[in-house]
């Protein structure tokens, strides 16, 4: 393999971790909102979020989005690999910060009013499988297979 083949998959791999990071940051970011916000509504019981700690709990949030995020960028790494098909990353932010937001307003409020912590953590989960699941939808075929298949070749060859 060539210098430069090597240097654009290292390129491709980093930007995919960047960008999982990145979206990682904003949920972590996010669910701290949502979590405040629950708090708030439910006139500030002594759970989750102590008086005073939101811009730590905001912090590690963040963090823990990171490190979530970086494994994220490795799955959409390996999706965007094996299907050798690009996936729009303005549109999967979007979708999932838009579908996030649902979820953790829905569960914080939930986990908040019952004072059940594992509420809390399932919307973590539930936020992480359906990004992923955002991600294989998002699938775009290359333009060379778009163009053999809109041209009506088979089996999609250019």
């Amino acid at each position: 393999m060539s210098e430069s083949k090597k240097r654009k998959k290292l390129s491709i791999a980093a930007s995919s971790i960047f960008e999982g990071c990145f979206l990682g940051f904003c949920l972590g970011i996010l669910s701290s909102i949502c979590s405040s916000v629950s708090l708030k509504v439910l006139g500030r019981p002594d759970f989750l979020i102590r008086p005073g700690w939101e811009n730590t709990h905001a912090i590690f949030m963040a963090f823990g989005g990171i490190v979530a995020g970086a494994l994220y960028g490795a799955v959409l790494l390996s999706i965007q690999n094996n299907s050798r098909c690009r996936i729009s990353i303005a549109t999967l932010f979007i979708i999932t910060l838009l579908e996030a937001s649902v979820f953790y307003v829905a569960l914080d409020y939930i986990s908040i009013s019952s004072q059940n912590l594992n509420i809390h953590m399932l919307g973590h989960a539930v936020v992480f499988v359906v990004a992923i699941a955002n991600a294989l939808m998002l699938v775009k075929m290359p333009k060379k297979t778009e163009q053999a298949i809109s041209k009506g070749r088979p089996g999609g060859r250019p």
